[in-house]
């Protein structure tokens, strides 16, 4: 039986952003441990909420393509499952 450290380790790994930067939209994979809803929300570099998502979650990993167009140029942070954070930059 995995640890929760470990755990954590897994999902972190399993979260992915593509292409990033990104342009006109990006792919945000990351782990799901049910089926169910789930929140991917992006946040700018100030903490404040620019966009919000809700899929459908899969069990094990979940991919959402995410339509960026509306957002500036610049940097910001991803978050989806329980958690999982990446970095995102928007570049045209």
């Amino acid at each position: 039986m995995a640890s929760q450290a470990e755990d954590q380790l897994q999902e972190e790994e399993a979260a992915r952003v593509f292409p990033n930067p990104a342009d006109d939209e990006v792919s945000f994979t990351f782990a799901t441990p049910k089926a169910g809803s789930a929140d991917v929300v992006i946040h700018d570099a100030l903490a404040r909420e620019v966009k919000r998502v809700r899929v459908q979650a899969q069990p094990g990993s979940t991919t959402v393509v995410i339509a960026v167009k509306d957002l500036a140029p610049g940097f910001y942070f991803i978050h989806g499952g329980s958690g999982t954070t990446r970095k995102l930059v928007i570049d045209r």
